[in-house]
C-alpha cells in the first residue's frame, strides 16, 4: 500500500531535527471515533498504539524502520512479545481496515504522526518560506510561522486599524524629541501635572525610624502614613524614641509607639487651646517688728519676741500668747486715754 512520498518523507532543517521528542499528541476522542480502528480486534488495537509508541523513536519520524531499513514482522514481533505469525496476522487486519500505511520501500508509518511532524517542521524552520513578506509573512499560511504577539498595542485613531496587525510593532510615526536642553523647538506638548500637596522631608522619616530600631521596634516603616502626619504636625525625634522605648518595654511595636506619640500630641494641643487661670494674689505680710506700742516702757523687747514668735510656721497663734497680746494693746489703749 503505497503513499505519495510528500506525505511521508518531510524533513526539516537539521536544527528541527536534532530537537528531542519527549512526547506526541494523542486524542482519546480521535482514537474513539476512528472507525476504521474501532473495526478492528482489540488486540490489533492494541499492537497499534505499541507501534505509534515504536515509531515515535524512529527516523523518519513515524515509521517502524530499523537503520532507516523497514522492519519485518519478526522483528515489531520481538519488541512487543508476539510471534511472527501472529503479528503478520495483526498487521494485515490493521492495513486491511485502512488503519496502517506502507511506504513504497514496505515501511509501516502512521499518516497521523506523519502530518504532525510535517507541521511541526514547518514551524520550527522560522517560517523560511515566508519570510519576503516581512513581517506580515505569518498571514500568507504555510509561508511563514506564527509570530508572538505582543499586547498593549493602541492603533492610531487617524488610520484605519485593519492596516495593522496583532504581535506586530511599529514605529512611531514621528521622532522622539532631541535630548538636548537647546533645542526647545523639539517639545511639541507639554504635560500638566497636579504637584501634590507638600509633604514633609522624607528624611526625617527615615531618621525617626532608626531611632526606633535603634530602641528595638523593628517594624519600624518610613512611609507609614500615620508617622508622615505625625511628623508633619511637629513630632520630633525625640518624642519618637522616648515613645518606642515605652513600646519595647510594654513588648509592643511600631502602631503602640505611634499611638504614644499621637496621644502626647493630641494632650500638648489640649492643653495650648486652653487659657491658663491667673495666680491667686498673696497676702500683704505684715512686718509685726514695725508696729509700735505707744506708753509702753518695755514695748521695744515684747514687740521683737512676738515678731520673732510670728515668724515660726504654724497654724495659728497659741492662746496664751493671743491672750498676752490683747493684754497689751489693752494697756497700751489705756495709757494713751490717760
Amino acid at each position: 500500500m503505497g503513499q505519495a512520498p510528500e506525505q511521508h518523507a518531510v524533513q526539516g532543517s537539521a536544527a528541527v531535527q536534532a530537537i528531542k521528542r519527549p512526547a506526541f499528541q494523542f486524542y482519546p476522542a480521535d482514537w474513539r471515533k476512528d472507525s476504521a480502528l474501532q473495526s478492528c480486534s482489540i488486540a490489533a488495537q492494541g499492537l497499534w498504539i505499541n507501534i505509534l509508541c515504536i515509531a515515535h523513536q524512529c527516523e523518519p519520524y513515524g515509521h517502524l524502520t530499523i537503520n532507516k531499513k523497514p522492519m519485518n514482522g519478526a522483528q515489531i514481533g520481538r519488541l512487543v512479545g508476539l510471534s511472527a505469525k501472529e503479528c503478520d496476522k495483526l498487521i494485515a487486519e490493521l492495513e486491511e481496515a485502512g488503519v496502517a500505511s506502507r511506504t513504497d520501500e514496505g515501511a509501516l508509518f502512521s499518516r497521523r504522526m506523519v502530518r504532525d511532524e510535517c507541521l511541526r517542521n514547518k514551524r520550527g524552520n522560522g517560517g523560511e518560506g515566508g519570510k519576503e513578506y516581512g513581517a506580515l509573512g505569518a498571514e500568507h499560511g504555510n509561508k511563514g510561522g506564527r509570530p508572538p504577539k505582543a499586547r498593549g498595542v493602541i492603533y492610531p485613531p487617524s488610520e484605519p486599524q485593519d492596516l495593522y496587525r496583532r504581535g506586530v510593532i511599529y514605529p512611531p510615526s514621528e521622532p522622539p524629541p532631541s535630548s538636548s536642553s537647546s533645542s526647545s523647538s523639539s517639545i511639541k506638548h507639554t504635560a500638566v501635572v497636579d504637584q501634590p500637596p507638600d509633604e514633609p522631608d522624607g528624611s526625617v522619616c527615615v531618621s525617626v525610624c532608626q531611632k526606633m530600631q535603634e530602641a528595638g521596634i523593628g517594624d519600624a516603616n518610613p512611609s507609614d502614613a500615620g508617622l508622615i502626619v505625625l511628623v508633619g504636625k511637629g513630632a520630633g525625634v525625640g518624642m519618637f524614641a522616648a515613645a518606642a522605648q515605652v513600646a519595647v518595654e510594654q513588648k509592643k511595636g511600631f502602631a503602640y509607639a505611634l499611638g504614644i506619640v499621637k496621644n502626647k500630641m493630641a494632650a500638648a494641643a489640649s492643653m495650648a487651646d486652653t487659657p491658663m487661670a491667673a495666680p491667686a494674689a498673696r497676702p500683704a505680710k505684715v512686718d509685726v517688728s514695725r508696729m509700735t506700742v505707744p506708753a509702753s516702757p518695755d514695748a521695744d523687747v515684747e514687740l521683737r519676741r512676738l515678731a520673732a514668735d510670728a515668724q515660726i510656721p504654724r497654724s495659728g497663734a497659741p492662746p496664751e500668747l493671743r491672750e498676752r497680746m490683747a493684754k497689751r494693746r489693752g494697756a497700751a489703749s489705756v495709757g494713751a486715754g490717760a
